[in-house]
């Protein structure tokens, strides 16, 4: 365990900085951004026009604004689940008040979603918030006549309050809907609903004849309650320059009783709400950064630094995180991060694809929970599924190449950390069909469904040693089947790919001397790493991957280099990663964000998905290449400059999915615009792997060395930093 402590494929090739004045002072209190710092922008919306449309979160679940005053949809607070169905349309009369104001401007904050919009010299305005601890949300307006005499307006709600409950079932990237879109006509369950007048003044009950599914939706005192066209309505009446206010009250459950109850405790105390989950967000912040808080089993240090950019992405990182975590009931884990939201993603996760992301975060700020993840990681065969559903325990999907990574990185930063513990010695029992190999088109064979026993050590060494059972024949590479377990927007991508050879190159590394018995011989290791070095195009910056007919395809995309950079740092040639840097700068990194292929690349006519494709690239990967040339020992100074235009992007809110480049989709408060979760994108606004930027600002750009506190700041890097402690209460 010794060697273990001292390895990791993030570790630093370089050799800490040992005089620097703007070292941790650990004997001067800090302070961190608060959330009211990370608040976006305002941000226009029209509802015909596709866009990143920001949610609100808590540890219950989410929902997501629609481009109006009060309209919401996709409220997800399992076992309860909706859909795109939107509740609270604003009303004119009988017309939708984004017909008369198509453009609205929604302003993100972690506890609250501001709206506002203007008409006829009428000025609307709105706040939204989930019920604090609760599966609801609340909204209240206000109503301003902006005319100089007085005037009518009848003001309305249109609502809607289908919903489902499969119970532990249907959570994996989608989550159970009500039918309502093209992709499910022809299915029914959920659409069948019954209106009733609620337990509660100005209210509807809406119960599914399906499933146990419910919603009371409670509009504040005047009202006039139709159950026929399912609305609220006010006769408002305001003399020059007044003010009329409103609220509406959605509380989701099982039951008839549990939502009464529910908006029985909080119908009359809406301020109240709006004030109790600010609170609550604020304490889950300040416990971010407090060593033995009731909510993490570890911490974050503080930032200070004169270097907005830098702060954003750092602190944008921790709150991305925080905005998918959830303390679900029944789910088999306390406390999960999940990798999506809103819209789909709760009540599961992508853990063979985001735990590499998330791991070196979580090992410092709540390392038991990361623990916990990778143990439920692994109880599923290798390769066998991308997703594992918190309430059934069901691996879902097809394979994915990351699965061996992501059992690897956990560990290797829990060690690191000295927060590995006894989680080797662990007992994991498995269950699943296993992969036993790859055919030459890709497909996986699969053995049969059984249950197994094995420890946690076992379970890392079978991820460290994935080569040995998929490997492509005798060239040292890799195979991980087709490009669907790849990049599945990247159709050249698969088979013998340098990125996958290098993390297990690492993996067998970082892992030696773990146990007496060698894990691999020097001969095979030294066979990896000159496979990874034979696909490099000298002189291009870039590697090929080669397919099982013995063709190679060039891999033009900044996610395998990122994972060789990361994976073999200073053992690749100086003048190689000079030529890899380049190309990244010339053909992949744009203003503010960067594209996953180049453009120019043949798979460009492959489709316009930004995640994967030239159109712009997924959340993490840009800051996985900055780490990766870290590690390579080379930090050019235009790096620094990029950052510049990289945080940029958080001025949209939390890290998302993926980011159109700019010369595809124009640019948002000038930073790289938000994928939205419509098709054909399907990119959330939320996307866990944006925590990595936090571990890259601390261990990439500053430099940071844990041990001494010193910092060896990027060249170029603007500003004065100091990382420490928080200001202590009083």
């Amino acid at each position: 365990m010794k060697r273990l402590d001292q390895a990791g494929p993030y570790r630093s090739s370089r050799k800490p900085v040992s005089d620097n004045p703007l070292a941790d002072n650990q004997k001067q209190p800090m302070t961190p951004y608060t959330l009211d710092q990370l608040t976006t922008v305002w941000m226009k919306r029209r509802r015909s026009v596709l866009a990143a449309m920001p949610g609100l979160t808590h540890d219950k679940g989410s929902v997501q604004a629609e481009a109006d005053l009060c309209a919401i949809k996709h409220p997800i607070f399992p076992p309860f689940s909706a859909s795109g169905e939107m509740t609270g349309q604003a009303m004119i009369g009988d017309r939708l008040l984004c017909q008369l104001a198509p453009e609205v401007k929604i302003r993100w904050r972690a506890y609250r979603i501001e709206r506002v919009c203007q008409w006829d010299d009428w000025e609307f305005s709105s706040e939204t918030a989930l019920l604090p601890g609760e599966s609801g949300v609340v909204v209240r307006w206000r109503v301003k006549n902006l005319a100089k005499t007085r005037r009518k307006l009848p003001f309305g709600l249109l609502l809607s309050g289908r919903g489902r409950n499969s119970k532990g079932e249907g959570y994996a990237w989608s989550v159970p809907e009500v039918p309502t879109d093209v992709l499910q006509m022809r299915a029914r369950t959920g659409l069948r609903t019954g209106i009733s007048k609620g337990g509660i003044p100005n209210s509807l009950l809406f119960q599914s004849k399906d499933e146990q599914a419910c919603t009371l939706q409670v509009a504040s005192a005047g009202a006039k309650v139709s159950r026929e066209t399912s609305s609220f309505k006010w006769d408002v009446n305001l003399a020059a320059g007044a003010e009329w206010q409103g609220s509406l009250l959605c509380a989701y459950g099982t039951t008839p009783r549990e939502v009464n109850d529910l908006a029985g405790q909080w119908h009359d105390r809406i301020d109240e709400a709006f004030t109790a989950l600010k609170a609550w967000w604020e304490e889950l912040w300040t416990a971010v950064f407090t060593p033995g808080s009731k909510h993490f089993s570890g911490h974050m240090p503080v930032l200070e630094t004169s270097n907005k950019a830098v702060a954003k992405l750092y602190y944008t990182g921790i709150l991305t995180l925080l905005c998918l975590r959830r303390c679900y009931k029944d789910s088999l884990l306390k406390t999960a991060y999940l990798t999506l939201a809103p819209r789909r993603g709760e009540g599961s996760i992508y853990l063979a694809w985001d735990l590499p992301y998330i791991a070196p975060v979580l090992a410092r700020l709540d390392p038991e929970a990361l623990a916990e993840h990778w143990k439920l990681l692994c109880t599923a065969p290798l390769f066998s599924h991308m997703c594992v559903n918190l309430f059934n325990g069901e691996h879902t999907s097809f394979p994915c190449v990351g699965d061996p990574m992501a059992r690897i990185v956990p560990v290797l930063e829990l060690a690191k950390r000295n927060r590995l513990g006894s989680l080797l010695e662990t007992k994991i029992v498995r269950s699943g069909k296993a992969v036993k190999k790859f055919k030459k088109n890709g497909e996986a064979v699969y053995g049969p469904d059984k249950k197994t026993k094995l420890t946690g050590a076992e379970a890392l060494i079978e991820a460290a040693t994935a080569q040995q059972r998929f490997a492509l024949g005798k060239t040292g590479l890799v195979d991980f089947g087709d490009r669907g377990n790849y990049l599945e927007c990247t159709t050249t991508y698969a088979h013998g790919t340098a990125g996958h050879t290098a993390v297990q190159y690492a993996a067998l590394r970082d892992l030696k001397g773990l146990r007496k018995k060698a894990v691999a011989t020097d001969a095979e290791s030294r066979r990896m790493r000159d496979a990874v070095l034979g696909l490099y195009r000298k002189g291009e910056g870039f590697f090929d991957c080669l397919h099982t007919d013995g063709e190679r395809h060039a891999a033009r995309n900044i996610y395998d280099i990122g994972l060789v950079l990361n994976a073999l740092g200073t053992e690749l040639p100086a003048a190689t990663v000079k030529e890899i840097a380049s190309f990244v700068q010339r053909d992949l990194v744009t203003p503010t964000w960067a594209r996953c292929i180049a453009s120019y690349d043949p798979d460009s006519a492959s489709g316009l998905r930004c995640d994967h494709q030239w159109a712009g690239c997924f959340g993490a990967w840009p800051g996985q290449f900055i780490s990766g040339l870290n590690k390579a020992g080379q930090r050019p100074r235009w790096v620094a400059d990029w950052v510049e235009g990289l945080a940029k992007v958080t001025a949209q809110g939390p890290f998302a999915q993926a980011y159109f480049a700019e010369d595809v989709m124009t640019p948002e408060v000038g930073g790289a615009a938000k994928a939205f979760d419509d098709f054909p994108q399907g990119n959330h606004w939320l996307i866990s792997s944006g925590a990595f930027y936090s571990h890259m600002v601390l261990e990439s750009l500053l430099g940071h060395d844990e041990k001494t506190g010193q910092l060896n700041l990027w060249p170029g890097l603007r500003g004065s930093f100091r990382i420490g402690s928080p200001t202590p209460k009083k």
